[in-house]
């Protein structure tokens, strides 16, 4: 039943109308998880729970569409329209004769073609769509999206939603953070239905940025304020940092291993040699995310961010590695405001943190990150170069992004006389920061997954010598347990171009670990995903994580994978004072997790990478 405001003039009507709004909001209150069920989940997608935003009558920002079913499995599609933005959800669908969905797909109407077409996927249940024009209808249906025998199989469309976004009559600002240098100036404006209206501004300090009656502020000298403008009873505060500089740490742990300028190679540093040809033993970890909730627990009244508690349990288990290394799902940049001073930005969470936690992955043991993934881009091309100025400060190798088309495309290092060529790429753009980059940028500055350019880059590092090649790779859907045929696709593609060990990142949950047995008759061992090491997310399954370790053996000349294990571990949200902690399922700390959370943690992982792939 669709259920659209309409003007009406008579009474019974309305009446009719109001007692239907209320029998929707009581009905569809609630709260759920935007994820899809795990495809282990069995779920019967006709008894699915409705359980949509509650409706506030008090709110006039959003216009609520709700549609009967259909012949779709997908079931409760529903939207709101707010200001320039539509939010689509849906229930989630767990299976269909037998096999797990694989996602979902968006379709919008096009005026031009006359019918809907496919416009975006998700394995999420809900899709936001930006930037859109007020005042103008739009409309969407919903399939859902399977992979079976090896092709992809859609559901039956939804009936269609139609909705108009409008102005809202919240008053909004153009900026809630400005970050300026001396000098610079920004104006601030403040809309309502879409006309501009007059706020009454001040400053909390004119000796760090003054604001005029019109929102311009211009930056007078180091420090940060406040502006805040009124209208009515109403506050409007606005952050504002001048002339922000990185947070260098001095001291703390020395790098195991420099670059050598005349051979090209990552290489010990002098007195940590070790016997030559192994074994040696590699340790990998998931996503490194740095959000504004962890930035918001480690701050403290200095402005100082301290991240190392969050891997004090796990610091001598990384430092154990011959070398260990992670993905960096963050940008370091401070000529851009960090996620703690704003959460979002164009639509998509801002992920940019503090130069503070590369000292901290440092401390904890790590010798290198991938950078290659949809967050690197979020404090745009100068993040990109001020993300690697961090990283080389603390002597993290990185590989994954670049400051120009001049640099190698990979890394190669020397571990024990293992030479080892890494490289890092990612099949997921940058989310909507990609429109601070020129098309140019896009290519040079991140290793995209181009067939053509990892078939030269891996067949490029072995002409350097690598003798084994490491993929750290950026793939799949969020919030999936089980891979996308596109993501196994890209994987096998990989193994049959080279790669030797492919470890996956993006999904924020653990999938299995598997084999892959090219046509030349190397065994190919893939993690197809490592989930997140270090977040705020702290649901239970994105909150279990490994620390993965790979034993290298030379064998008649040839680089072999002798073991693979891993230590089962746990994000934990608080541990005594400490916020957003990865502490090991193992006994030593049974104290800090319990004996049945540790338990529950460790089979869960055991169930997950144990699955076949």
């Amino acid at each position: 039943m669709k259920s659209r405001a309409r003007k009406v003039g008579k009474y019974l009507v309305l009446a009719f109308m109001v007692f239907a709004f209320i029998v929707y909001a009581t009905l569809y209150t609630g709260r759920r998880s935007s994820r899809p069920p795990k495809q282990t989940d069995n779920v019967d997608t006709q008894q699915t729970t409705h359980t949509a935003p509650a409706l506030d009558a008090t709110d006039d920002s959003y216009t609520y569409v709700y549609v009967e079913d259909g012949g779709s499995p997908v079931k409760n599609f529903r939207a709101r329209a707010g200001d320039a933005v539509i939010f689509l959800e849906w229930d989630s669908v767990a299976e269909l004769d037998g096999n797990a969905v694989d996602g979902y797909v968006v379709y919008r109407y096009s005026e031009t073609s006359g019918g809907f077409a496919a416009s975006a996927g998700t394995a999420e249940t809900n899709k936001t769509i930006y930037y859109l024009t007020n005042n103008a209808e739009y409309r969407f249906k919903v399939a859902a999206r399977y992979i079976i025998n090896g092709q992809e199989v859609l559901s039956a469309l939804t009936e269609e939603i139609a909705l108009t976004p409008r102005y809202s009559a919240k008053i909004r600002l153009s900026s809630d953070f400005l970050l300026l240098k001396t000098g610079e100036s920004d104006r601030i404006i403040a809309k309502r239905y879409g006309d501009e209206i007059p706020l009454t501004w001040t400053s909390s300090d004119e000796t760090v940025a003054t604001i005029d009656e019109n929102g311009l502020v211009i930056a007078v000298g180091s420090g940060q304020c406040e502006v805040s403008g009124t209208y009515g009873a109403s506050a409007f505060p606005v952050a504002v940092v001048v002339d922000r500089a990185p947070s260098w740490i001095e001291g703390g742990i020395s790098p195991r291993y420099i670059f050598d300028e005349e051979s090209g190679w990552y290489v010990p540093v002098i007195g940590t040699e070790t016997e030559e040809d192994g074994p040696i033993t590699l340790a990998f970890v998931g996503d490194l995310m740095s959000t504004y909730k962890q930035q918001d627990a480690v701050k403290d009244e200095g402005g100082m961010f301290d991240f190392t508690k969050s891997f004090q349990y796990v610091s001598e288990l990384l430092g154990a590695a011959d070398f260990a290394m992670g993905n960096l799902e963050t940008a370091m940049s401070y000529s851009f405001p960090y996620a703690s001073d704003l959460h979002n930005y164009m639509g998509a969470e801002n992920c940019n943190s503090p130069s503070e936690f590369a000292y901290a992955l440092k401390q904890a043991g790590f010798d290198a990150v991938a950078t290659a993934n949809n967050q690197s881009g979020d404090a745009g091309p100068v993040g990109i170069v001020e993300t690697l100025d961090a990283l080389d400060y603390y002597k993290l190798i990185a590989t994954g992004t670049f400051q120009d088309d001049a640099e190698q495309r990979y890394v190669l290092v020397n571990i024990k006389g293992i030479k080892c060529g890494i490289i890092s790429v990612t099949q997921k753009p940058f989310n909507l920061q990609e429109a601070l980059f020129s098309s140019e940028q896009l290519l040079i500055m991140t290793n995209q997954a181009f067939r053509s350019n990892m078939t030269r880059d891996i067949a490029d590092a072995k002409v350097d010598g690598a003798e084994f090649i490491i993929v750290y790779n950026h793939g799949g859907h969020g919030g999936l347990v089980g891979q996308t045929s596109v993501q196994s696709g890209w994987i096998e593609f990989l193994a049959e171009a080279g790669a030797d060990l492919i470890l996956n990142a993006h999904p924020h949950l653990l999938q299995t670990i598997g084999h892959i047995v090219t046509t030349d008759g190397r065994e190919v061992v893939v993690a197809y995903s490592l989930g997140n090491f270090l977040s705020s997310m702290t649901n239970f399954d994105n909150a279990c994580t490994i620390i993965l370790n790979v034993i290298l053996e030379r064998e008649n000349g040839a680089i072999k994978i002798s073991d693979v294990s891993y230590t089962p571990c746990y994000l934990v949200e608080s541990v005594v004072r400490d916020k957003y902690v990865v502490v090991p399922a193992i006994p030593e700390y049974e104290h800090l997790l319990g004996d049945i959370l540790r338990d529950k943690v460790k089979e869960y992982i055991r169930k997950i990478l144990d699955k076949n792939d």
